[in-house]
């Protein structure tokens, strides 16, 4: 008697339709590639085959050789087996780079009259009358306008970021200053 057919398979066999939907995530992830900017791609951890292939890619006006190129992309992809791990590192937010001076911008446009102290011991070369404007400028503004809110909102916001940014600069140059 044959023992083999009675025992369950360990490994579970995929189906067809699973298969086509991981060549097609795979193929769609491609055509990701071949979209995006050359520095975006050069952080990738790609092969010198794949980047030949993404780098040689045709226009996507002609549509049967674009198509084939696309799947052949596909196909040496499949083959590195980082399908996954390529997929997040492509997807992950860009690092923002952080101001050291950010923490102390903010508390000053929250009160600056309980931070004005904090500030004149770490910046003294600071003119205290320049940094107050400057948080008074990037606090928030309610507007209660009938005709168009929206405009005169992003007004609001273009004004105060430029007002931070402009404060975290004064920060950054006193900072070079007392060094």
């Amino acid at each position: 008697m044959n023992t083999e057919a009675n025992e369950p398979d360990s490994e579970i066999e995929i189906s067809k339709s699973q298969r086509k939907r991981d060549a097609d995530d795979i193929r769609d992830f491609a055509a990701r590639l071949v979209q995006e900017k050359p520095q975006k791609l050069n952080k990738l951890p790609l092969s010198a085959e794949i980047r030949d292939a993404i780098a040689n890619c045709p226009a996507q006006s002609t549509r049967g050789a674009y198509k084939r190129h696309i799947q052949y992309i596909g196909k040496l992809i499949r083959k590195t087996d980082d399908f996954e791990a390529l997929k997040t590192l492509l997807d992950a937010p860009p690092v923002a780079k952080s101001n050291p001076h950010e923490a102390l911008c903010n508390q000053l446009i929250e009160s600056f009259s309980d931070h004005a102290d904090t500030l004149r011991e770490l910046y003294p070369a600071v003119s205290l009358q320049q940094a107050r404007q400057l948080a008074r400028a990037a606090q928030p503004i309610s507007y209660a306008v009938e005709n168009d809110p929206s405009e005169q909102e992003k007004s609001a916001a273009k004004k105060i970021s430029k007002a931070k940014k402009s404060l975290q600069r004064l920060l950054s140059e006193a900072a070079d200053q007392g060094i």
